[in-house]
């Protein structure tokens, strides 16, 4: 019996599509600006942070409001209504680019660049003012504001759109020491939910697995973690080489190599030809729909039996 002095102890929940370690990797660089009610408060954030960043590397912040999807408070909760341009940012510094990042799945979307980074990505009067999916916006002297709106989101939009392709590529979103502080702060979210177990399964490859493997061995990881890798293809190799201090155990997949002209190689290309022919550039990366998502006329039955089919056959050639 364990006195818990009058609160109440509940089941801890599973969460089975969490995302814990992408999104822990995509925020451990920010500056959280979420609480920010004017543009002052931006700066002066921004600038806290420049303080202690050498000059020339990037800072980014979150958007501002509550993520994901931003109902209860979001950017146009500002006093000026709207996010600051690229001479407001310069305020808080010159040294650094700086970017406001727009967050999936809201789109259309704005992200905002000071003017260190408009010149960094090669943003400027030449730049057409639409590109496709993006919108560049000027001034009535044909300079850029600073302010790009549309397919602009942190994942989903780089994989659908390539002028913004061509400007995330420039972005160091992730950055690899930062892996075990992000790990912590996500877990530490998910605990304040009351999630004392997830599923990994969503775009997971063998060294994001490996980072919980390590985490584990490091006794940083105070999760229930099952995880398992992408086979449909919506997986999306990142190159986070597990820090020191983190060893992954030179863990590997328990599959076997998939041989050109098998079997199971015959069996993937198809697949993945099939799912270009149906969705085109949605058909895959991580912000794409993968076929785990919504596969016309295959319900939900077929799609277990499909997975279970191609793990057969890659783990145990059967």
């Amino acid at each position: 019996m364990i006195d818990v002095h009058g609160l109440v102890v509940v089941p801890g929940l599973i969460d089975t599509h969490p995302h814990a370690l992408h999104y822990g990797l995509f925020e451990a660089p920010l500056v959280s600006i979420k609480n920010a009610e004017s543009w002052a408060d931006i700066v002066a954030a921004i600038r806290e942070r420049a303080a202690s960043t050498p000059a020339g590397e990037w800072i980014m912040t979150t958007p501002v409001g509550e993520e994901h999807y931003f109902v209860r408070r979001s950017l146009r909760d500002l006093t000026e209504g709207r996010l600051p341009d690229a001479s407001i940012l310069d305020e808080a510094t010159t040294d650094h680019p700086v970017m406001v990042q727009a967050w999936a799945p809201e789109t259309p979307n704005i992200a905002v660049f000071n003017s260190a980074a408009l010149a960094l990505l090669g943003i400027d009067q030449d730049t057409p003012d639409n590109q496709v999916g993006v919108i560049v916006e000027k001034d009535d002297w044909g300079a850029p504001t600073g302010r790009l709106s549309g397919s602009v989101n942190n994942y989903y939009n780089h994989t659908q759109d390539q002028f913004w392709r061509s400007i995330w590529t420039q972005i160091p979103y992730i950055q690899p020491p930062l892996v075990p502080a992000g790990l912590a702060k996500a877990i530490q979210g998910q605990h304040a939910l009351g999630v004392t177990t997830i599923y990994e399964a969503h775009s997971m490859d063998a060294q994001l697995i490996g980072a919980y493997i390590g985490a584990n061995q490091a006794a940083a990881l105070n999760l229930r973690v099952l995880a398992s890798i992408d086979l449909l293809g919506s997986a999306t190799t990142i190159d986070i080489q597990v820090p020191a201090g983190l060893s992954s155990g030179g863990w590997t997949p328990p599959c076997r190599r998939i041989r050109p002209r098998s079997r199971a190689w015959k069996l993937l290309v198809g697949l993945n030809r099939w799912r270009r022919k149906t969705f085109g550039r949605l058909g895959g990366g991580i912000g794409g729909m993968s076929t785990q998502h919504r596969l016309p006329g295959i319900d939900r039955t077929s799609r277990f039996s499909l997975n279970e089919r191609l793990s057969r056959i890659l783990l145990y050639g059967i």
